[in-house]
């Protein structure tokens, strides 16, 4: 069992490193600073010279509790936060067109997130087990959302579905006990998967907001 990691180097070389590793749940993060010294990491600010966040790159790095994205990145990959269960919210900034499945599931202190302007797609289990996620606001512009996207987001009471989307996936809002949704469009496409809503959340069409 990995419960900790000391990283001989800086942020800008951990975002460079491929990360293969399948440890969910890793206590404590350390780097060396300038005295030749490990300091554990609570707070991460990916330097400006980054322009993608791999797979895995932040995996279970519970002890993570404020990461902040520069306007360079344009793509999040897979799992790249996965079970840092101590952020409380994130932006994503409008350069961001890409974000790989599951990259933020189990952030369970997550509460607030800011998504890109700019993403066409909200992936498989996005935000799953995110359970105390109240806020979010889905871009204009969104085509899909895809399968268990927001699966046992307990916490979350409000969703608006724009008319851009044309594919929600199976169980999308699964466990979701306190959610209304709220559907620009005027009646069901028939593009959504047929067990989209298998949990049956309140559902209202034709929202003018």
């Amino acid at each position: 069992e990995l419960k900790s990691i000391y990283y001989c180097g800086n942020i800008e070389d951990w975002c460079k490193i491929n990360i293969n590793y399948n440890y969910y749940f890793i206590e404590h993060f350390y780097f060396i600073n300038d005295n030749n010294e490990f300091d554990e990491i609570t707070e991460i600010e990916i330097p400006n010279t980054i322009t993608e966040i791999g797979t895995n790159q932040f995996l279970g790095l519970t002890s993570i509790k404020k990461i902040i994205i520069p306007e360079t990145v344009i793509s999040i990959g897979e799992r790249a936060f996965e079970n840092c269960k101590s952020i409380e919210s994130i932006i994503i900034p409008d350069s961001v067109t890409s974000i790989g499945l599951a990259a933020f599931s189990g952030c369970y202190a997550l509460e607030t997130v800011s998504l890109s302007k700019n993403i066409k797609e909200i992936p498989n289990t996005l935000f799953a087990e995110c359970r105390n996620l109240k806020n979010i606001n889905i871009p204009s512009g969104v085509t899909s959302i895809g399968q268990s996207a927001f699966t046992s987001c307990v916490a979350i009471e409000k969703i608006i579905i724009p008319i851009t989307v044309e594919y929600i996936g199976k169980d999308a809002f699964w466990n979701c006990k306190l959610l209304k949704i709220y559907c620009e469009a005027e009646k069901q496409p028939d593009t959504w998967n047929t067990s989209w809503n298998t949990y049956n959340c309140s559902v209202f069409f034709n929202y003018k907001g």
